[in-house]
């Protein structure tokens, strides 16, 4: 899966970053995407923010079934700076964070990760901190598998 060709994330213009970027994806600094001070809106910044816990979690699981379903729970966010410009995204779970998910997920078929994700500007400024939670389970089996 490609988490920039999701229709809404298209829509936006979520874009993956190029080269040796330390930054997972990236937002333009649209017209658009302004709110009433001139800087970017919240909501855009949510969106870059649950498409990067997404695409982090494509890159950290490369071997998942494609028909887990994976839903976002939970997001609590804190805004730490107005931010103008293009955006850019950073993600981590801890390694023993990933660890418990994975011996749940195994043993149940169905766990809860949370994702860090920071959205900064060009300069690594931290313009909001985020939590991403998902849930994701495994396909359930029919009668016929």
């Amino acid at each position: 899966m490609n988490i920039t060709e999701i229709p809404f994330n298209h829509f936006m213009g979520i874009r993956k970053t190029e080269g040796d970027s330390p930054y997972l994806l990236e937002l333009d600094d649209l017209p658009a995407y302004r709110n009433h001070m001139n800087t970017i809106h919240a909501a855009a910044q949510l969106a870059l923010a649950e498409a990067s816990s997404a695409e982090y979690l494509l890159r950290t699981f490369k071997n998942v079934d494609a028909d887990v379903r994976v839903v976002v729970r939970r997001v609590q966010a804190k805004f730490k700076n107005l931010v103008k410009g293009k955006i850019f995204s950073k993600a981590f779970t801890p390694p023993d964070e990933i660890e418990r998910f994975s011996e749940v997920f195994g043993s149940k078929g169905m766990a809860i990760i949370g994702v860090r994700v920071d959205i900064v500007n060009g300069e690594s400024v931290v313009a909001m901190s985020s939590l991403i939670e998902w849930f994701i389970q495994k396909p359930k089996k029919t009668g016929n598998q």
